[in-house]
């Protein structure tokens, strides 16, 4: 029996000032450290993601997204994460 199709999350986002989160890294340096390595691995798989979709038909590009719409359920719902700006 097919199910009802269900609406994204609009991903929530928080605003930091420049200097706070300035003095926040320098306060913690292991953080700048995590979240620089974080943002490469995100780069990474993106750079990934883009080099396979573009060597791939529309169906093979529908099967890639829902196995990673999938996988991305099971880690937790995509809104789940804040994602931060930082303003000057």
């Amino acid at each position: 029996m097919p199910t009802a199709p269900r609406r994204f999350r609009v991903p929530s986002f928080a605003v930091f000032r420049a200097a706070s989160w300035s003095a926040l890294l320098d306060e913690f340096p292991k953080l700048e450290k995590r979240l620089l390595n974080e943002a490469s691995n995100e780069l990474i798989a993106a750079q990934d993601q883009m080099l396979l979709l573009g060597r791939k038909t529309a169906a093979e590009r529908l099967a890639t997204f829902l196995d990673a719409a999938l996988a991305q359920r099971r880690q937790g719902s995509p809104g789940s994460r804040r994602r931060g700006r930082i303003c000057r």
